[in-house]
């Protein structure tokens, strides 16, 4: 607490010292790191609709949501990520029930004889396969032995196979339209046999209304939640439960990821629907994993480093991706990130690379073009100190009474968090703006105190503008 222990007049020269033994250390707290997954569970799921699930393995996401639904996936790649990216969280699944409709259905339709062993090389949501076939194989024969490909698939894939005649018929595993973002492709085929993977006519029909889930995370405190919906009526589902857990007295500051492989056009309207600081749509058109998987990944990223301000421009991440026709360019990059859209891109490695972390927020409140919020790590460290200051003030304020001593103390708390985010490397310019710091009683409502905190957030370094200059000289 930075105040004067010593009398306005005094004048003699010396250093003076007062022992504070009753104040204690003002640190951070530090504050539990939780993602919330929602998604439709199949009939073998245990878990309970609308009811948060910890787990903590793969084998608990299927015996909670069902094997191959898409929300026991996206618990398969968060703790994928946090293998890989040496991180780690607690992991709760919220299960919806399965929407009444259609399950989507994708065929691949065999025909000709082969005239070589070999296999055939195919892919489903981006898990690559093979099926085995003799020389003179049939088609009849050549799809069964896809269907038995799949069945036998130490992969996780998001459905079922079933075979007639020369046609494998792939089934999702949960009805709806979110299965309708599978892929299936033929990468290659013996000699004389021809397959074709494509989407059934008979299309996922049905979606899972999320408000229910939603409104479960009301009580207990998730720094991500992720979704495999990515439709309109979900952002604004989001929108509505994001306005209420960063009210005044709900005070729990978290951020929505959902994920995308549809066309950029179709991500960036969808982003433009949300327009806020706490939405990330992450996106790469044609990708192979589901949307679902992204909007998990990428949450479950943010969640490997407790730095609030953490930089994740080039972060790779364990996703299928698309193929080099489908990947984005450098202008459609631009276009992503200028819509609030975050772009993931093709590595070397064969994995998806994040480019830039944004949230969906381009615009001011008057649609006025505005990027001040488009970093996540804006928005995610100020929730960060927010939820610090509010854990110190809570604690200063328990019996006291409201006088000049308390409105000190509190000033002198909220300084030294802003100092402690400065010497973290998250806020800088903390003495700049020292003096703007607010602590007044409440001028009508005398058991209420005013706090007024400015809180500069270092930036993320994004660019290096370098130039490289050639000087040619003659022999000395």
């Amino acid at each position: 607490m930075t105040q004067s222990n010593i009398p306005s007049d005094q004048r003699q020269p010396g250093s003076y010292m007062t022992l504070d033994f009753e104040s204690g250390p003002v640190g951070l707290v530090a504050i539990g790191r939780a993602i919330a997954l929602i998604g439709a569970k199949t009939s073998a799921g245990s878990g309970a609709v609308a009811a948060p699930t910890l787990v903590q393995s793969a084998a608990e996401c299927d015996a909670v949501a069902g094997k191959g639904s898409i929300l026991a996936l996206m618990g398969k790649k968060v703790f994928e990520v946090f293998k890989r990216l040496g991180g780690a969280a607690q992991v709760y699944l919220v299960c919806v029930a399965d929407p009444a409709g259609t399950a989507a259905l994708f065929t691949f339709t065999a025909s000709g004889t082969s005239t070589e062993a070999g296999d055939v090389v195919f892919k489903v949501a981006g898990r690559t396969l093979r099926a085995s076939v003799s020389s003179g194989a049939a088609s009849t024969a050549v799809a069964t032995a896809i269907g038995a490909a799949i069945d036998a698939s130490e992969a996780d894939l998001p459905g079922t196979a079933g075979v007639a005649s020369s046609v494998c018929t792939f089934t999702t595993a949960v009805t709806g339209v979110n299965g309708n973002g599978i892929a299936v492709e033929v990468v290659s085929a013996p000699a004389g046999i021809t397959v074709v993977a494509a989407a059934s006519a008979t299309v996922g029909v049905g979606a899972i209304d999320i408000t229910a889930a939603l409104d479960s995370l009301a009580t207990r405190e998730y720094q991500s939640i992720a979704i495999s919906n990515n439709l309109a009526a979900d952002v604004s589902d989001l929108s509505a439960h994001l306005d209420e857990m960063w009210g005044a007295g709900a005070k729990k500051y978290r951020h929505a990821f959902i994920g995308s492989r549809s066309s950029l056009g179709t991500a960036t309207t969808v982003a433009s629907g949300a327009d806020v600081q706490n939405i990330v749509q992450a996106s790469a058109e044609g990708l192979g994993s589901l949307p679902g998987e992204v909007a998990a990944a990428v949450g479950a990223m943010r969640l490997t480093k407790e730095k609030p301000s953490y930089n994740y421009d080039g972060t790779e991440l364990p996703l299928y991706p698309p193929s080099d026709s489908d990947a984005y360019t450098d202008s459609e990059v631009e276009t992503a990130l200028a819509g609030g859209v975050t772009p993931l891109t093709k590595t070397d490695s064969g994995m998806m690379k994040m480019e830039r972390l944004v949230t969906t927020k381009t615009t001011d409140s008057a649609g006025n073009p505005f990027e001040n919020l488009l970093d996540l790590s804006n928005s995610w460290t100020i929730a960060y100190y927010a939820k610090q200051a509010d854990i110190a003030v809570a604690r200063a304020i328990q019996g006291q009474n409201l006088d000049s001593a308390l409105l000190r103390s509190l000033r002198g708390i909220v300084y030294r968090i802003l100092l402690l985010g400065q010497e973290a490397g998250d806020l800088h310019n903390v003495e700049a703006h020292a003096g703007e710091i607010q602590v007044v009683a409440h001028p009508s409502i005398p058991t209420r105190v005013l706090i007024d905190i400015p809180c500069a957030v270092v930036p993320n370094a994004h660019q290096a503008d370098t130039t490289m200059r050639l000087i040619v000289e003659g022999a000395q």
